[in-house]
């Protein structure tokens, strides 16, 4: 958390981001049900008793099969396919961030201004944070930078700060797309969960900070350094700080491993299942 000069600070938004994106996952766990997919990767009979990742490894190891190249040749491609890739990726940084600032020039962000500082005044942000707002729709880290210098309190910075870092700003949105260039997959759901995630991130940031601080165990602690460092010029070392952030930022990482360990512990209920089915049916 250098722009917020704290890594204290650096679990909270830790937090709110993994926690939303977790909400957002369980919720749309519930979309297109009544859809019936147009071909079934496992199939169907014995193949769809198999677990999921039993599954992804055997398609895994069928492509490379088909694949053909060899390895040294694989590395080599992947090397330069991830050399383009953070090519394009600073480009489109470099192209937004000049659109941002041409577009400031042109006098444009004012219309986005109004309905912006609407949106935050409905959530209850400030409207010295219209500006940052505007900055994140388009480009995370200018948003971000510019949240973190604004003239409002900590909280209210953090949460539009973990709502800017949910959304991901159009610059990302434009590598998504290249991305999936020439594919059949629908932006309208990522859109949606985007948004979805940009508001539940942003909520549980501040909910992390204010009520939600005790129950969390992060305490008077953090309620103790976070007003301090609104007004003070300096802040703590490193290890204070990691001291007063560390329940937080242990909390965040633990909550989506524990989802793992609980998926894969359902999926080996699963493949025991398999196994006797196939032993039963054997004898």
């Amino acid at each position: 958390m250098a722009m917020f000069r704290s890594p204290a600070l650096g679990g909270a938004l830790a937090f709110g981001h993994y926690a939303g994106g977790l909400a957002v996952g369980l919720l749309f766990r519930f979309h297109a049900r009544g859809e019936r997919p147009s071909a079934s990767p496992s199939g169907t009979g014995p193949a769809a008793a198999v677990p999921l990742p039993v599954r992804a490894v055997q398609a895994a190891l069928r492509a490379r099969r088909r694949d053909g190249r060899p390895l040294v040749r694989v590395m080599n491609d992947a090397i330069v396919d991830s050399a383009r890739t953070l090519s394009v990726i600073a480009s489109f940084i470099v192209l937004f961030s000049v659109l941002l600032r041409v577009l400031a020039r042109a006098h444009v962000l004012g219309a986005l201004a109004w309905p912006v500082g609407l949106m935050l005044r409905a959530f209850g942000l400030p409207p010295s944070l219209t500006g940052a707002a505007v900055a994140g729709l388009f480009e995370i880290d200018l948003g971000c930078a510019a949240a973190a210098a604004a003239h409002a309190p900590l909280t209210a910075r953090l949460a539009l700060a973990g709502a800017i870092i949910a959304w991901s700003g159009l610059s990302v949105h434009a590598q998504v797309l290249s991305v999936l260039a020439g594919t059949d997959i629908r932006l309208g759901p990522y859109y949606v969960a985007r948004l979805l995630h940009a508001v539940l991130a942003g909520g549980l940031t501040a909910l992390a900070l204010g009520p939600a601080a005790p129950a969390l165990r992060l305490g008077e602690r953090l309620m103790g350094v976070a007003p301090a460092l609104a007004e003070a010029s300096g802040h703590p070392s490193f290890w204070s700080a990691l001291g007063a952030g560390g329940e937080m930022a242990l909390l965040a990482a633990l909550v989506p491993l524990a989802v793992v360990v609980l998926y894969l512990g359902w999926s080996g209920i699963g493949g025991v299942r398999f196994l006797a089915w196939r032993v039963g049916r054997r004898g």
